[in-house]
């Protein structure tokens, strides 16, 4: 049987090599973050972070303001829909089409380890498109 100081031990080894292999991906995913505030404008996209990390994957998701056309899309959706599940299909399509970090294959491996990521996702590009109207003078 273990002691109380050889778990302790191998538990910040292992803690010790994840935070190591975390902090690599998010030096590669803020590389990311930047060039794309540059392309989009700062304040035009949103960081979400994931709620643990999980190799392979991406420490977060980065969000574009949502195009008028989506955005009217998603918002014609909702208002013809007749129960939740109607308006979580106009959220989810709208998050789908606002992702533009990480790439469209390991974004569905995200979705698969985080089934509910959609949600958050939607929630910040439809927060992006309301900062878009105010700034527009339409909010």
């Amino acid at each position: 049987m273990s002691t109380i100081e050889e778990i302790e031990q191998r538990r910040a080894a292992r803690k010790a090599g994840v935070s190591a292999a975390r902090d690599a991906q998010y030096l590669i995913d803020l590389e990311a973050l930047d060039a794309l505030e540059e392309e989009h404008g700062d304040g035009k996209v949103a960081q979400l972070n994931l709620p643990n990390f999980t190799p392979g994957l991406p420490t977060m998701i980065v969000v574009r303001t949502p195009e008028p056309r989506y955005y009217k899309r998603f918002e014609d959706m909702v208002r013809k829909a007749k129960d939740a599940d109607a308006t979580g299909r106009a959220s989810d399509m709208l998050a789908d089409c606002c992702v533009v970090y990480p790439d469209a294959a390991t974004y569905a491996k995200v979705r698969e380890e985080y089934p509910a990521v959609r949600g958050p996702i939607g929630h910040a590009a439809v927060t992006l498109a309301q900062a878009r109207a105010a700034d527009e003078g339409k909010g």
